[in-house]
């Protein structure tokens, strides 16, 4: 079989929509697990993340708001952050932890995915419709060749 480039086009459309409507059920399944809670963090480690100059980690342990003990966790800061010592070992610092979210967040405000629920969900819409529509668009002019 050969597949003109309109129906490789909506092929690969069709595949980023499954991929797009996974990360939405992904995060909303992961959301339903509990709700963002306060956490005192103390700072053990911050560097720069290895390969992106624009991304730091800093790694923090707190006490888990679920009862589970001390935990470790690495947020991510900017770049800037872990190079000029705006967090310094054995500081306390404030941010949020999630049951379902692997990641703590050092941040003021509670962190919301309201925005990137709504974008993956229309994200993974168009691009269903655009792939199945290049598709049906291909088969319809011959373009997809079975020999």
């Amino acid at each position: 079989m050969r597949l003109g480039w309109v129906a490789t086009a909506g092929l690969v459309c069709v595949g980023l929509a499954g991929v797009l409507a996974w990360t939405h059920v992904d995060t909303a399944r992961r959301l339903a697990r509990g709700d963002y809670q306060r956490v005192d963090f103390t700072v053990v480690s911050a560097v720069r993340a290895p390969g992106d100059g624009r991304l730091g980690l800093l790694t923090v342990r707190f006490q888990d708001p679920d009862g589970g003990g001390q935990r470790e966790g690495t947020a991510l800061i900017s770049a800037a952050e872990a190079k000029d010592g705006t967090y310094r070992e054995g500081q306390a610092v404030q941010g949020w932890v999630h049951p379902g979210m692997e990641r703590p967040v050092v941040a003021d405000a509670r962190p919301s995915h309201a925005a990137s629920q709504s974008f993956t969900l229309a994200a993974a819409a168009v691009c269903a419709t655009l792939g199945f529509g290049l598709l049906a668009l291909a088969g319809a002019k011959g373009w997809i060749v079975v020999p």
